[in-house]
């Protein structure tokens, strides 16, 4: 388990989190999302000990900052731009598995085959799309219990993402927590589940998705509906958020949803 409360954090150029309250539970795949600068990363490099704010942050029972063994064997984080270097995949895995007591070499043969990442090749050789995909094939086999992961899908051709889906959720497992920070929304909206929005320095919502669908519907239609608590042009027509007055739940827009959400935080907030 994740826990974050009352946390605050601010670099020179003034505060990027403030009173920051989360709690990000085991079992879960966790989508982060926020506009540039919402303090996407800087919340993540906390959690990960690399960054220290004022309030408490504890992962697993842990104090990140302490950056203790027991909690840094159990943890991992993905950079958005990742640069491996001259040194192979390979080579990279099983010098990084070495510190890493659940790291399963078979499992990363496996990984790294099913993304089409060539183990042999130094990373620095390699595209940003292959290296992405070379280290996220490493991270998935270290086995950890919390894995971060900024942009995963940035630099990947489109089998590549449909590919990385499928292993990520096989990967997911009740006693492991995954928190993807993304604004490739459309990438990863049948992956992720809960959602968490961050908005005006702060967490605007943490929600599973089966509760946006039972309060909201996505309706689309030819004309735009000015009584909807959000609409946007789309190609054809129009996509509208309203509230969900049937017994069904329907299928959910994550990127309207999030663009409904920035655009009346205190709406969406006082609703979930």
């Amino acid at each position: 388990m994740i826990e974050v409360e009352n946390l605050d954090f601010g670099y020179k150029s003034g505060m990027v989190l403030q009173n920051v309250s989360l709690k990000l539970e085991d079992g879960n795949i966790y989508g982060l999302l926020g506009e540039n600068g919402a303090g996407k990363t800087t919340l993540m490099k906390i959690v990960l000990g690399l960054l220290e704010g004022e309030g408490r942050c504890t992962v697993g029972g842990y104090r990140p900052f302490d950056r203790l063994p027991g909690f840094l064997e159990n943890i991992f984080f993905v950079p958005e731009d990742f640069a491996g270097g001259n040194i192979s995949v390979d080579d990279y895995a099983f010098s990084l598995g070495k510190f890493y007591p659940r790291w399963d070499a078979e499992s990363y043969r496996l990984y790294a085959d099913e993304l089409g990442v060539p183990t042999g090749k130094r990373f620095s050789r390699m595209s940003a799309g292959q290296q992405k995909k070379g280290i996220i094939a490493i991270a998935l086999a270290l086995n950890t219990r919390v894995l971060l992961l900024d942009e995963p899908t940035n630099g990947m051709d489109i089998p590549s993402k449909s590919r990385l889906r499928k292993l990520i959720s096989r990967c997911a497992s009740e006693d492991k927590i995954f928190l993807i920070s993304t604004h490739q929304v459309r990438d990863l909206e049948d992956l992720i589940d809960p959602i968490v929005v961050l908005s005006r320095k702060n967490v605007l919502l943490n929600v599973p998705v089966q509760e946006i669908c039972t309060r909201l519907s996505f309706v689309n239609s030819a004309h735009r509906d000015e009584d909807a608590l959000y609409c946007e042009a789309v190609p054809g027509g129009f996509v509208s958020v309203v509230p969900n007055t049937g017994a069904v739940e329907g299928r959910m827009n994550m990127e309207v949803f999030f663009n409904a959400v920035i655009s009346d935080p205190d709406l969406f907030k006082s609703m979930f």
